[in-house]
């Protein structure tokens, strides 16, 4: 695929020369695999079969070398996607969502916990609530084996 990818996220496995970027704004999640183990860095896009995360916008990740998977968590629900404060929404101190035509629950802050195993390529849902939803701007996580 040549489409442009909006907003992925980036997770790096320092002992194994490589990170991944992962997309989840589309109607399916994207996933690239970054390669250092050879002289010239290569990128390519990884087959990712459908059943992953759902549309989002926000999400975190990282990479576990102890499950051999990339992790992504969190994010703001499809419906929040486009959406913003210049979008005309607001969100109440309980998470709640109101679009700019007044209708509540427009989006909402997710909380599940998504690991893809590039080898395979496969998601599989860890936890459906993993803790409290998070959206953050932007995020950067690295783990290292030890």
């Amino acid at each position: 695929m040549n489409s442009p990818v909006a907003s992925p996220r980036l997770a790096v496995d320092v002992g194994g020369r490589q990170a991944f970027l992962v997309s989840t704004t589309g109607q399916a999640a994207r996933v690239f695999r970054v390669d250092f183990r050879d002289a010239e860095p290569t990128v390519r896009e990884l087959g990712v079969p459908t059943g992953g995360p759902s549309m989002r916008r926000g999400a975190a990740a990282t990479y576990s070398p102890d499950l051999d998977s990339l992790l992504v968590f969190g994010g703001t629900t499809a419906a929040m996607v486009g959406a913003g404060a210049e979008a005309g929404t607001t969100t109440d101190d309980a998470g709640t969502v109101t679009a700019a035509d007044g209708a509540a629950n427009a989006g909402a802050y997710l909380g599940d916990l998504w690991a893809f195993s590039p080898d395979s390529p496969s998601w599989q849902l860890l936890r459906a609530n993993a803790g409290p939803g998070v959206a953050p701007r932007t995020s950067l996580s690295v783990a290292r084996r030890h």
